[in-house]
């Protein structure tokens, strides 16, 4: 079993957590709780085992265990000797758990929105941490039902911010340039929900205007319906 794999080496500790990434990597996400459970009871004061307590909190995600992921997390924030890599990355899933959350709790949502928002504090973040960071604290605000907040958000913070990345020479990563699309697309949707054909149109051609292949297409798809509809002036 899961629990027998662990000799009495000094590489036990990481063979563990090189073993407990593998069961998460397969979707056998049950080891690779079990996995690091032993590793931190055999091993309590490796060093790797902040890492590996990162893998089991992604796995408790995975099996709808939220809570007990939180706690895991917590235990990387509090620890005295994880990196502080670790510790952002400990304190990022932990508002994503803690979003999760908010479909049964509200409360949990204003948690996860606290936490995205301490996250951006600093300047040491890479620019594409900031825009993804900044596009979970929109869509936290619109889950507060918090709208007019959650558009200044997507519009300043990631649409305008991402332009101006680009116009700076950020070179950003594909998830980054997705990431602009799809708040671009939660504005767009917000501003013609509100009866502001206008505005959503003028988000749309921003996205075309961006130089994005990949999400090019869809935006035209969406100025076309919104032509169509005959609401433009």
């Amino acid at each position: 079993s899961a629990t027998n794999r662990a000799p009495a080496s000094v590489r036990a500790p990481s063979a563990l957590t090189w073993a407990a990434r593998a069961a998460l990597a397969a979707g056998d996400c049950k080891t690779a709780v079990e996995l690091v459970t032993h590793l931190t009871k055999s091993y309590p004061e490796a060093p790797e085992r902040t890492a590996a307590w990162l893998v089991q909190g992604q796995a408790l995600v995975r099996l709808a265990r939220h809570g007990e992921a939180i706690q895991v997390y917590e235990k990387v924030i509090l620890a005295a000797d994880a990196t502080m890599d670790e510790q952002f990355r400990a304190r990022w899933l932990k508002a994503d758990a803690q979003f999760v959350m908010g479909a049964d709790n509200p409360v949990r949502y204003q948690e996860a929105l606290d936490g995205y928002r301490a996250l951006l504090l600093g300047d040491t973040r890479s620019p594409d941490d900031r825009l993804e960071i900044s596009f979970k604290i929109g869509r936290t605000l619109e889950s507060l039902g918090r709208k007019d907040e959650a558009v200044d958000q997507y519009y300043a913070e990631v649409v305008l911010a991402f332009r101006e990345g680009v116009r700076r020479r950020v070179a950003y990563s594909d998830a980054s340039k997705g990431t602009f699309a799809r708040a671009a697309y939660r504005l767009a949707d917000e501003f013609e929900r509100r009866g502001a054909d206008d505005q959503a149109l003028k988000v749309l051609n921003l996205v075309v205007s961006s130089g994005i292949g990949s999400v090019e297409a869809e935006a035209k798809r969406r100025i076309e319906r919104l032509k169509k509809k005959g609401s433009l002036q």
